[in-house]
């Protein structure tokens, strides 16, 4: 839908033509001088060694919102960022 923007506005696309958003945010932070944490490269780590337990999935099974293992991982992560500010 938004596809012409980020094209004109020379943001990456993937090979399907799918929008990277991390590239808009990053670009947007960088801009107005705010931190950035692509927290997509932790999250596969973690999924790929805790895909085959249920309890520990950081989705819910049946929709893409955040499982509360999701949300408890993030929280660590994102505490373990200000605490080495």
């Amino acid at each position: 839908m938004f596809e012409w923007y980020f094209k004109e506005n020379q943001f990456n696309v993937n090979q399907d033509n799918s929008i990277l958003i991390s590239d808009l945010l990053q670009d947007y932070c960088q801009q107005n001088e705010i931190h950035f944490y692509n927290l997509l490269p932790p999250l596969i780590t973690y999924a790929k060694v805790n895909t085959n337990s249920d309890n520990k999935l950081l989705y819910w099974n049946d929709d893409t919102h955040f499982s509360d293992v999701g949300h408890e991982f993030i929280a660590k992560f994102l505490a373990n960022l200000w605490n080495n500010i």
